[in-house]
C-alpha cells in the first residue's frame, strides 16, 4: 500500500523529527534539505532500550515473547545462540 502524503504532513513530519534531532534541517536555500543524525544501529538500539524498558527491564521475558510470536528460523535462533555466547565470553574476560 502506497500513502499519498500531502505536503503539510511531511512538513509536520520532519519538524517533529527535528525536534527529537533525528533529522537536522538546512533551510539556506529555496528547497530545504534534511539529514540524518542518528545511524540505523543508533536509532535500533534506542528503539530497543524503550522497548526493554517499557517490559519492566524483563530482558528474558522480552525475547522468549518474540520468539514465541514470530515464526522464528533455525538459522535465526542458532544467530541468537551465538550472539548469547559472544557476549558470555566478552563478559567472562572482563
Amino acid at each position: 500500500m502506497v500513502h499519498s502524503w500531502k505536503t503539510p504532513t511531511v512538513h509536520k513530519l520532519l519538524s517533529r523529527l527535528e525536534e527529537k534531532a533525528f533529522v537536522s534541517a538546512d533551510r539556506t536555500s529555496y528547497y530545504h534539505k534534511f539529514s540524518s543524525c542518528v545511524t540505523e544501529d543508533e536509532y535500533i538500539s534506542g528503539q530497543s532500550q524503550a522497548l526493554l524498558e517499557n517490559a519492566g527491564r524483563r530482558l528474558p521475558q522480552m525475547v522468549a515473547a518474540l520468539i514465541d510470536s514470530y515464526d522464528v528460523t533455525d538459522e535465526e535462533l542458532n544467530e541468537l545462540s551465538e550472539l548469547i555466547e559472544k557476549r558470555i565470553k566478552h563478559l567472562k574476560k572482563k
